[in-house]
């Protein structure tokens, strides 16, 4: 309930979204859990929870093809994300202490 009231507050809040439509595929609510982790998505592509919830979600239905494209950018954001921490922690060598 928590999360749908805080969705109502902010619509675009990708992050609340994405909450929600993991508690509904634990829920086996799965329609309602797509539509949700896909508005999460919509609102935040680089969204990795809801990437891999999403993927997870159509896989459980069946619905391969989707599941696959899901899972590939989720590896995609996932390797992004890791490379721009490894450039900051390079970076941040580079900054001499005080």
């Amino acid at each position: 309930a928590a999360l749908r009231v805080a969705i109502q507050l902010d619509v675009k809040d990708a992050g609340a979204h994405a909450l929600l439509g993991r508690a509904l595929l634990d829920a086996n609510q799965l329609t309602t859990a797509v539509r949700e982790l896909e508005q999460a998505v919509k609102l935040d592509a680089r969204n990795e929870t809801a990437l891999y919830q999403l993927a997870t979600a159509y896989r459980t239905l069946g619905r391969a093809s989707e599941a696959q494209r899901a899972f590939e950018e989720f590896r995609k954001v996932k390797t992004q994300a890791k490379a721009q921490e490894s450039e900051l922690v390079q970076l941040l060598k580079t900054v001499p202490a005080e």
